[in-house]
Formats: structure tokens, C-alpha cells, sequence
């Protein structure tokens, strides 16, 4: 395990030393915040999905339980 973290330590030495960390942070940050944006999306989406779908079934029992009662 040791080695391993001391590995990963001098891979990325030459990146911590360049100019190119803070906008590898940044834009590591906005890719986590797709991730986030897309599973949001798609939570919305099932939301909407899943509310006709109970609308329907709901029209359908109204439906149902006015041809009970006219007959």
C-alpha cells in the first residue's frame, strides 16, 4: 500500500510542478458537475415519466368506476 501512495506521489510530482494544475482542478470539477447534471436530468425525466403514467391509471380506475356506477 505504501508503495502504491508512493507511486501515485511521483506521478504526479511533474504535474503539481507545471502550470497546468489549476485548470486540471477546474475542469475535473465541471465533469463532476455533469455527472451530477445528467443524473439530475435523468431523475426528472423518470419523474415525469412515472406521473403520467399514474395520471393514466388514475383516468383509467375514474373511468371504470363511472361505467359501474351508470349501469
Amino acid at each position: 500500500m505504501l508503495l502504491i501512495l508512493i507511486a501515485l506521489l511521483l506521478v504526479l510530482l511533474p504535474l503539481l510542478m507545471t502550470s497546468a494544475l489549476p485548470q486540471l482542478l477546474i475542469l475535473s470539477i465541471y465533469t463532476g458537475l455533469a455527472k451530477l447534471l445528467l443524473l439530475a436530468c435523468a431523475m426528472i425525466f423518470i419523474a415525469i415519466i412515472v406521473r403520467r403514467h399514474r395520471i393514466a391509471e388514475w383516468r383509467h380506475a375514474r373511468k371504470l368506476c363511472k361505467s359501474t356506477v351508470a349501469v
